[in-house]
C-alpha cells in the first residue's frame, strides 16, 4: 500500500490584503514543510495528515489569529503546533514580537508568565517540569513569539514540550494590559 497525504485547512479571509497575504504565506510554509518532511519518511502504509484550524480574536485596532496545527506522521500521537499572526488595522501593519520588544516587555512577560505557570499543578508538582518551565520562559523573543491581543491582555502561547511534557498540552498565559501599559506605548 502506498502512503497517503491528507491536508485539511480553512484559510480565513479578511478585507485586509496585507493580512490575507500573510495568512496565505504562513499556512503555505507549514504545508511545504509538512510535504518535505513526509517525503523524507520511509514508513509504509501511513496516512500522513495535516489539519489547521484557526481562531480569530479582535481587540481595539488589532486582529489576531491563532492557528492550531496538527501533524500526524505515524508517531504515537500527532504533533500539535501553534502559530499566530497579529495585524494592526489602523497602521496596516503586521505586529510581531520584534514590535513588542521595547523597553522591558520581555522581562515583564517572563515574570507574569512564570507567576501564572507556577500555579499549574502539572508544572508545580514536578521538579523537572519546573526546571523546563523556567528554561522555556527565559526572556528572549523566541519564547514569546506566539502571542495574540486578547480581550483581557496579551495571550502568550507556548509550544508543546517548551514548558512541560506532552501530556500538559499547549500552555498559555494572559498578561494583563495593565502590566504592559508602559512597555506598549509605541504600538
Amino acid at each position: 500500500m502506498k502512503n497517503e497525504i491528507r491536508i485539511k485547512i480553512d484559510y480565513p479571509k479578511t478585507v485586509y490584503s496585507l493580512l490575507n497575504q500573510n495568512i496565505v504565506n504562513q499556512l503555505n510554509m507549514v504545508i511545504q514543510e509538512f510535504i518535505n518532511y513526509q517525503k523524507q519518511l520511509v514508513q509504509q502504509d501511513i496516512n500522513y495528515t495535516l489539519d489547521i484550524l484557526d481562531e480569530q480574536h479582535n481587540y481595539n485596532d488589532y486582529i489576531s489569529y491563532v492557528f492550531y496545527i496538527s501533524i500526524n506522521t505515524g508517531g504515537a500521537h500527532p504533533n500539535q503546533i501553534i502559530t499566530t499572526l497579529n495585524y494592526d488595522r489602523r497602521k496596516n501593519k503586521m505586529i510581531t514580537i520584534n514590535d513588542l520588544n521595547k523597553n522591558d516587555i520581555l522581562n515583564v512577560i517572563c515574570t507574569e508568565s512564570r507567576k501564572q505557570l507556577q500555579k499549574n499543578e502539572n508544572i508545580a508538582s514536578n521538579p523537572k517540569s519546573m526546571q523546563l518551565m523556567m528554561e522555556g520562559t527565559i526572556p528572549n523573543k523566541n519564547n514569546y513569539k506566539n502571542f495574540i491581543f486578547g480581550e483581557k491582555g496579551l495571550i502568550i502561547f507556548f509550544q508543546q514540550y517548551q514548558l512541560a511534557p506532552y501530556s500538559s498540552g499547549i500552555l498559555q498565559t494572559t498578561i494583563p494590559y495593565s502590566s504592559l501599559k508602559n512597555e506598549m506605548n509605541d504600538l
